[in-house]
């Protein structure tokens, strides 16, 4: 019973002290409802997170409280990244203390313990393997999750920082010594499949997933980033009142904040959607008087209404078709 409150104490001091800790009891907490259903804990087990769950609870509540009364999502540091693929490798390296053999050693461990995932279970329930599969699961839902809340849900706070996946430790720590025990020569208990050949084929495949897949993304995205770098190379003009930049992507404000100002750490730009552009054509004044309009056309077609009014009142000067801007100035 002692024993109970005190760990119950310490998830809830866990989950007050940062984002992260909360996330990481509610991923402990899914641990122990699988067991749970496995019958190797009882109800108690469970019931130790009652407290830290209210008390998580509440302090959401007033977080969300607190957004409600300033009108505006919660914000962190602007230099935070949206985090994409290529960035749980750089974090991984970053977990195993940015050193080249920790990190490989790591990932071997990662990949034994997937391979762990579909072994038939045998009848014994085996204590071992649940650890492995659930600190390999911890890390990738951990991932997922900022991911996913990053790129979807607030942008503005992306929560991807290295400082706050220290959490994560533990669970590095654990599976490189996993996978300096495969290193030795693990193999199943009856000898006939090396455990070992089966491990670097699941690490060679871990390896192209975290080196190879950002590559291949980074050579079918759209150029917005060269295109924004290359506008603010035109600084003689790109800064006058009757200079705007005009992108087919319906998504204008985020070109704006992560490529052309870079969450303020370049001087704005006076940037607009095409269908922002479009709507101010339908109205009273039929448009505005600029005098140089850059046109940037990756993520999707230019519209008909708009390609009419710039053939009609504008010269088409340039065409920077390897990172898709038109430069056009009026007639």
């Amino acid at each position: 019973m002692k024993w109970r409150i005190l760990y119950s104490v310490s998830l809830a001091l866990l989950a007050m002290s940062h984002y992260f800790g909360m996330l990481a009891c509610g991923l402990f907490f899914l641990g122990d409802v699988y067991l749970f259903c496995r019958r190797k804990v009882n109800w108690k087990a469970i019931s130790t997170y009652l407290f830290p769950g209210v008390v998580s609870l509440v302090w959401l509540f007033a977080v969300y409280q607190e957004t409600l009364r300033y009108k505006r999502p919660e914000e962190i540091a602007a230099w935070y990244p949206v985090p994409g693929i290529s960035h749980i490798r750089t974090m991984l390296y970053a977990l195993t203390g940015n050193v080249e053999l920790s990190y490989w050693i790591f990932l071997i461990g990662i990949a034994a313990a997937v391979l762990l995932v579909f072994e038939k279970s045998p009848k014994p329930f085996q204590w071992k393997k649940f650890y492995l599969i659930f600190l390999t699961f911890e890390i990738v839902a951990t991932f997922t999750l900022l991911i996913v809340y990053g790129n979807f849900i607030n942008q503005k706070s992306t929560m991807w920082q290295a400082r706050y996946f220290i959490i994560l430790i533990p669970a590095v720590c654990l599976l490189s010594a996993w996978g300096i025990t495969v290193l030795c020569g693990h193999e199943r208990e009856d000898g006939t499949i090396n455990f070992r050949q089966r491990t670097l084929g699941a690490f060679v495949a871990v390896y192209l997933m975290l080196h190879c897949i950002p590559a291949v993304l980074a050579l079918s995205v759209q150029p917005f980033r060269q295109a924004a770098d290359w506008l603010y190379t035109q600084s003689n003009t790109i800064f006058n009142d009757d200079t705007v930049m005009v992108t087919t992507s319906p998504y204008s404000d985020g070109w704006n904040d992560y490529y052309i100002s870079q969450r303020g750490r370049r001087d704005p730009l006076h940037v607009m959607s095409q269908y922002q552009f479009e709507k101010v054509l339908q109205g009273d004044h039929g448009g505005m008087d600029y005098d140089r309009i850059y046109l940037q056309y990756s993520m999707a077609g230019i519209g008909a209404q708009l390609r009419a009014y710039l053939d009609e009142n504008y010269v088409l000067e340039a065409d920077k078709t390897d990172i898709q801007v038109k430069e056009y100035v009026h007639k």
